[in-house]
């Protein structure tokens, strides 16, 4: 019977998944089932005889002598979060239990140890942390974008609301009233309109509902179009742009209406992130297979821990409501999306705050100077 019982108790340690470990009081391992020779990496032949130091990091070696001293005293320690050292030098995190063994007589003549590898554990903890980190995250940015979208809409709000007020009290016989009335109203209009359309357009892209119609085109004649789409912008903060122009006949294949939203997209950041006065360039250059257009600015300039989200949805540098520049933190994200569309990519660059920023946009060239261009209309939807 007690030989039964002792090959049934040595199959079960030895089929066991955990490493299952004794050693001596002074630490030489006398037991060393399949399970550890699969977690270590060695051998019974090479385990048994040593001393469990072997398994053990430098820098654990002292909390190893005191959980044998705890056990050599007749406590047991359980689930203790530790690491070991395997035969080729890595490392395994292991969740350890030591007991005593004893005699007939209840003396204390050797440890058990029994050590689990929690590694996926760990991984799938690392992994639930940094998802938690994330919603967090999200919850703050929908937070602070809704406080964001409540004062952006109020700040065109209250001068409309003013020029009506004014109106009733004046009258609409006032034509010098009436004329400002109407110029405060559409102006004012005309950027709720904008902050509309950029949330309208956040969402399309979202939901695949955005479909390209590119065609062959001039990026000279678009990169003029979006100057002029900045131009007022720029000219009310008494800011100087300064361009490079494309070379001539170098076409692409784009959606015109949408490339020019990207361009005048950026130059308009760059004027409302920049002090009054500034300085703004616009360029162009090709660098076959692409051209590369830059918009760079001497403006507030990105925090370097903001770079890796700035093109996140709803993210913008120097959040604050009363320091708000206009906008939703909309913008960069379309950029992003409509020019991967287009089969290009966008990067921003900055050497943190008050030293400027500058975005680069790279699209795949059509027709270069010298070749006629090839016209393709297609339709390409967000995939």
């Amino acid at each position: 019977m007690g030989v039964t019982f002792k090959n049934q108790l040595a199959a079960i340690v030895d089929s066991s998944d955990d490493a299952i470990i004794s050693a001596t009081p002074e630490g030489i391992i006398t037991i060393w089932n399949a399970g550890a020779e699969r977690l270590m990496g060695y051998t019974a032949d090479e385990a048994i005889g040593r001393s469990v130091g072997i398994l053990i990091p430098p820098e654990r070696q002292e909390e190893e002598c005191k959980i044998f001293e705890q056990v050599r005293q007749g406590q047991r320690v359980d689930h203790f979060e530790t690491e070991r050292l395997r035969k080729d030098g890595g490392r395994v995190p292991i969740s350890l239990t030591a007991v005593p063994i004893r005699d007939g007589q209840g003396r204390i003549t050797g440890i058990s140890e029994i050590a689990r590898d929690v590694s996926e554990r760990n991984y799938m903890e690392e992994q639930l942390r940094q998802r938690t980190a994330q919603l967090q995250a999200m919850d703050r940015h929908k937070d602070e974008f809704l406080a964001m979208l409540a004062h952006e809409l109020r700040n065109p709000l209250a001068p409309i609301k003013n020029a009506v007020s004014i109106l009733r009290t004046k009258g609409l016989s006032d034509a010098t009233i009436l004329q400002w009335a109407q110029e405060i109203i559409d102006r004012q209009v005309e950027h709720l309109s904008h902050l509309v359309d950029d949330l309208l357009d956040a969402s399309r892209i979202k939901h695949g509902k955005i479909v390209l119609q590119k065609q062959s085109t001039d990026l000279g004649g678009l990169i003029l179009l979006a100057e002029k789409a900045s131009a007022p912008l720029i000219e009310a903060r008494n800011q100087r742009l300064i361009t490079l122009p494309p070379p001539p006949g170098i076409y692409v294949n784009v959606d015109e209406a949408r490339l020019i939203q990207v361009l005048s997209n950026l130059l308009d950041n760059a004027a409302k992130y920049s002090q009054e006065g500034s300085r703004i360039w616009l360029t162009t250059e090709l660098q076959d297979p692409e051209v590369i257009i830059r918009v760079r600015d001497e403006g507030i300039g990105i925090p370097m821990e903001l770079l890796p989200r700035i093109f996140d949805l709803f993210v913008q540098g120097d959040r604050t409501l009363d320091r708000s520049q206009g906008g939703l933190g909309v913008g960069l994200s379309l950029v992003k999306s409509l020019i991967e569309m287009h089969g290009g990519r966008v990067e921003a660059f900055s050497r943190g705050i008050g030293h400027g920023s500058e975005f680069t946009v790279r699209l795949p060239v059509l027709a270069r100077p010298g070749e006629p261009p090839v016209s393709d209309t297609r339709a390409t939807p967000w995939p």
